[in-house]
C-alpha cells in the first residue's frame, strides 16, 4: 500500500463507552511497522483524547476534524511535538439531504452544527499554533464527489479561519508532506511534477 489509514475511534465523538478504540501499544506498533517500509499512517480520529493518542503513536496525519470538544493545550503540544499533520475533512460533515430524509431534521442539524463549531475552533487553534494543515475530503462517498469536494474543502478551510494562502498550502505542499510525497510534488520546483 501507498498509505495506511487506521480507523482508531469509531463514530462516537467522545460519547458512549470507549471499549473498541485502538490502544497506544497497537497504534504505535502499526506506525512502527509502516515506518519501516516508509509507508505513512493516517488515522480516523474525531475526539481530543484519541487525537493525543494518535500523535503519541507518531501517525503522519489525523484525517478528520476533532469534534467532541474544543482542543486543549495538551493536544496542540502533542501534535506539534510529533509533527502530526491535521486534515479536518470539513466537507464530509456538511448537512446532506440523504441524512435528513424522514428524520427530526432540527435534532440532526443541531448535532452537526455543534460538532462543526468544535471543528472551526480546533482548526483555528492548531493552525495558529504551527500545526500543518492538509486538505482531505473523504472523496468518493455520496456527500463528497471526487474533484468537487476538494474545491468545497478549500472554501471551508477559508470559511473556518485559514487564509487563502494557507488553504492552498494545505491542498498542495502540506498534503504532499502528509503522504510523504514532497520529493515529487506539492510545490512548483525544478524536477517535480507540475
Amino acid at each position: 500500500p501507498d498509505v495506511i489509514k487506521a480507523f482508531a475511534d469509531g463514530w462516537r465523538y467522545g460519547t458512549g463507552i470507549d471499549d473498541t478504540s485502538i490502544n497506544i501499544d497497537a497504534f504505535s506498533a502499526i506506525v512502527e511497522e509502516a515506518n519501516a517500509l516508509d509507508v505513512p499512517v493516517l488515522t480516523h480520529v474525531v475526539s481530543v483524547d484519541l487525537g493525543k493518542r494518535a500523535a503519541k503513536a507518531n501517525v503522519s496525519a489525523i484525517v478528520h476534524a476533532i469534534q467532541d470538544r474544543d482542543s486543549d493545550k495538551e493536544l496542540v503540544a502533542q501534535l506539534k511535538e510529533h509533527n502530526t499533520i491535521y486534515a479536518p475533512t470539513l466537507a464530509v460533515y456538511e448537512p446532506r439531504d440523504d441524512k435528513l430524509e424522514g428524520q427530526d431534521n432540527q435534532e440532526i442539524l443541531d448535532r452537526i452544527w455543534k460538532r462543526q463549531k468544535h471543528s472551526k475552533y480546533d482548526l483555528k487553534t492548531v493552525a495558529k499554533n504551527g500545526v500543518k494543515i492538509a486538505l482531505g475530503t473523504d472523496s468518493g462517498i455520496a456527500s463528497t464527489p471526487l474533484g468537487e469536494s476538494t474545491l468545497r474543502e478549500l472554501e471551508l478551510l477559508v470559511e473556518f479561519g485559514l487564509s487563502p494562502k494557507e488553504a492552498l498550502m494545505a491542498g498542495t505542499a502540506n498534503s504532499a508532506a502528509a503522504l510523504r510525497l514532497s520529493d515529487d510534488r506539492g510545490t512548483i520546483e525544478s524536477g517535480k511534477r507540475a
